[in-house]
């Protein structure tokens, strides 16, 4: 499986145009030192130099250790051919930007000796906010693999310059980050979650936004005229769904509508290796004060969003205020849901919990777990729980709770404070509102949603009228 740190634009569509010759190097012996990873573990370090083993190509000025795009198109520089070992590898193009024109279609690939492409992504989807580094990925090798090549290729009016790469083994890029589902009806209100986490943030946590692949261009739009006007100083990541699921090898049943996607998304990100723990945000919320990551960890893994109650209580409340869900297609009490999601999960006791919120946390290891449990019992993984009950925050929770009891550490679901009601939007315009001191913001629902502009409520934090 292919993975990396971000989308390949239109990936799953049309092989694109690549203005570079197939010319191969011979195989080279690397140069090779050894690292510490995210674990404390050593590893090998592969690194290709500019000037030595990188070499300037058509698009290219070599000028002493560096590379330079010349602005024309065409190849910037290959590597030596190289081997890769079975396992998740990180490769870093160390260099620097000087704008982003052209970096959405500047590309990162690998190319086996037969010059199938094995890999490719854009420079822009894998930025990166490292001093020293211009973009990175995660290539996962699901073999031994020999005779691999890089080309780094761009187009007109590209501006960039490429110091080395390197690829060192790891588990995971990130030990945490942010995940947005977005679409392009939220569009400003992702703009303005954005600005506010970049407010209140330490910029080495990253923020990754899956849009669908129409919406890319409207988002990257955005967001360059963000940087271009001053109001953030750094890029997010942003992917598409449909690569995300292509990576992860997810197939959507064909009746599975955008929020059953949605869902999807949440849990199979997990299985792209780029973040060990991950906090899951809707678009409308906001940060109205610093966040602190490590709140939220026990141990070195992330909270599971709970809250314990007996089944009895649980279903009763759901029953008795009649509160509907879906289960197998159909419009049911959702208590009947979450019993069987209960059943499913092999939790036979009198006891649960309420997973349900519009924050979800969650560690990849275990997500990862929770696909391959369904798959030992029957369940089409993420895809066939979904389609039992489209409850992933559920499903995941419990599943740690059931299946990995030592690991579950419960946390109030809600990190944010609900602002829901006409009356709430009314205290927001008026910055009346106040979240919770043990909360990070506020998050907006239906129909407060509908009546607050989040370019006034961004405008209220940034001044501190609202907190």
């Amino acid at each position: 499986m292919l993975v990396a740190l971000a989308t390949a634009f239109k990936a799953t569509v049309a092989i694109r145009r690549k203005a570079h010759d197939r010319a191969c190097h011979e195989e080279v012996r690397l140069q090779q030192s050894v690292s510490m990873n995210e674990a404390g573990q050593e590893s090998s370090v592969t690194s290709f130099r500019a000037g030595n083993e990188l070499i300037g190509s058509e698009a290219a000025l070599t000028y002493g250790d560096f590379i330079f795009s010349s602005r024309g198109r065409g190849c910037l520089t290959r590597s030596p051919r190289f081997s890769l070992a079975k396992g998740v590898h990180l490769i870093k193009v160390q260099g620097e930007n000087f704008g982003l024109s052209g970096l959405d279609d500047s590309f990162f690939e690998i190319f086996d000796a037969a010059g199938g492409r094995r890999y490719e992504q854009s420079l822009l989807a894998g930025i990166s906010h490292d001093q020293k580094t211009l973009a990175s990925f995660i290539y996962t090798s699901p073999e031994n693999e020999g005779d691999l090549e890089i080309c780094i290729s761009v187009p007109e009016g590209t501006n960039i310059r490429i110091d080395a790469i390197e690829i060192h083994q790891t588990r995971y890029m990130h030990d945490f980050s942010i995940l947005n589902k977005s679409y392009r009806k939220d569009l400003i209100w992702t703009v303005a979650l954005y600005r506010s986490w970049c407010r209140f943030t330490e910029i080495k946590h990253p923020f990754y936004i899956v849009v669908p692949e129409d919406d890319q261009s409207i988002f990257i739009d955005a967001f360059t005229a963000e940087m271009e006007n001053g109001r953030i100083s750094r890029f997010p990541n942003i992917l598409s769904e449909e690569w995300v699921l292509a990576s992860t090898n997810i197939e959507p049943s064909p009746e599975m509508s955008g929020w059953h996607i949605q869902q999807l998304i949440k849990l199979c990100f997990s299985k792209l290796k780029i973040a060990a723990n991950y906090l899951t945000m809707d678009s409308t919320m906001l940060f109205t004060k610093k966040f602190d990551y490590s709140s939220l960890l026990h141990d070195g893994s992330i909270y599971t969003a709970a809250a314990p109650i007996s089944k009895f209580d649980f279903f009763d409340q759901l029953r008795n205020n009649n509160e509907n869900g879906w289960l197998d297609g159909k419009i049911v009490n959702i208590s009947d849901s979450f019993n069987r999601i209960c059943t499913v999960m092999e939790n036979h006791t009198a006891s649960t919990n309420a997973y349900i919120s519009c924050t979800g946390m969650f560690n990849s290891d275990l997500s990862a777990e929770l696909d391959a449990f369904a798959h030992s019992r029957g369940v089409n993984g993420f895809v066939g729980l979904i389609q039992i009950a489209p409850y992933e925050f559920a499903w995941y929770g419990e599943f740690v709770y059931s299946q990995k009891r030592s690991r579950f550490i419960p946390h109030d679901p809600h990190l944010m404070t609900l602002a829901q009601s006409a009356e709430q939007a009314e205290m927001i315009d008026r910055c009346e509102f106040i979240t919770h001191n043990h909360h990070f913001g506020v998050m907006l629902q239906l129909p407060a949603a509908d009546l607050c502009d989040p370019e006034s409520l961004y405008k209220a934090i940034a001044e501190g009228r609202l907190r």
